[in-house]
């Protein structure tokens, strides 16, 4: 089948990106040409020039840069997740199943770092608790730290969605420029607020990480506890970096590929199948043999 320019969803790339190991790149460049950022560290700095160039040239990403972690497998990455289970590209941009609602939920790196076994636990526990998610997060977060000892102060970074609710509206370049720019003066206001604020930001600002862990704060030189330190990266976090990430690959997006188009040989080279919704039967007939055969 010649397949020419296909359709993901937001999700699946968002999978893709996750799938990369970041661990091993040395991307170069600027994240946002408009202002030069020193607040992320090695590996979210690679996590936005991926998608930058996934978005910007999705040739080179796959040819040149694009290194998965694993294949068609369980990447324990997600709470909805199965050994492998193929992700799909679309030929119409209508496709309902393109744009039909879905929602996953990351796995907390806590528990990611004490193995498999773990992952599983926790998501037989998530399915138990995700109702807490909309009646009450607070006690969610509670059982959490009670039944893995994993803080977790922001429960939204969990959820991922085939299209993120602040992004429906359709933005201009420009538009998303002026929500960046805004973000990035906020948070030097914040920086320069106080000179609590200035000594901890300037030593810690890449490592927000520090708020979801329990471990002693290394190097802690600054003259300030381990609460405050944790009390002012959170903030950070929440209200300039994390939303700063999120509009940063918005703006990627709009301004390179707006649709997520990407060659279907490419996508079929890391284990996408067409839809089979918007894809006849004979389009689809070599997948078919080639996922059941002997």
């Amino acid at each position: 089948m010649q397949i020419d320019e296909v359709y993901i969803t937001n999700a699946n790339f968002r999978k893709i990106i996750y799938n990369s190991n970041t661990n091993d790149l040395d991307l170069q460049g600027e994240v946002y040409e408009r202002s030069r950022l020193y607040i992320f560290n090695k590996i979210e700095k690679n996590d936005l020039l991926l998608t930058k160039e996934f978005f910007e040239n999705s040739e080179k990403f796959f040819n040149d840069i694009y290194i998965p972690i694993k294949n068609l497998s369980d990447t324990y990455e997600w709470v909805y997740e199965y050994e492998n289970q193929k992700p799909s590209y679309h030929n119409n941009k209508n496709c309902k199943k393109l744009n039909s609602y879905f929602e996953n939920f990351k796995i907390p790196n806590g528990i990611k770092d004490q193995g498999k076994e773990k992952i599983h636990q926790y998501r037989k526990w998530f399915m138990d608790n995700k109702y807490l998610l909309d009646v009450d997060p607070e006690i969610f977060k509670k059982r959490l730290y009670e039944r893995f000892n994993i803080i977790m102060h922001n429960i939204k970074s969990l959820l991922i969605k085939n299209s993120g609710e602040k992004f429906q509206k359709n933005y201009k370049v420009e538009d998303l420029e002026k929500i960046i720019d805004d973000i990035i003066r906020k948070s030097w206001r914040y920086f320069f607020d106080n000179e609590r604020n200035k000594k901890i930001l300037k030593k810690y600002c890449t490592k927000t990480y520090l708020v979801n862990t329990k471990n002693q704060i290394k190097e802690n030189n600054t003259g300030y506890s381990e609460e405050e330190i944790r009390e002012v990266l959170q903030k950070y976090a929440q209200e300039f970096k994390d939303p700063l990430k999120e509009w940063l690959k918005e703006y990627y997006r709009v301004k390179f590929n707006p649709d997520i188009k990407v060659q279907g040989r490419l996508l079929e080279n890391i284990g996408f199948r067409p839809c089979s919704e918007c894809f006849s039967f004979e389009e689809r007939r070599d997948d078919i043999v080639k996922s059941i055969s002997f």
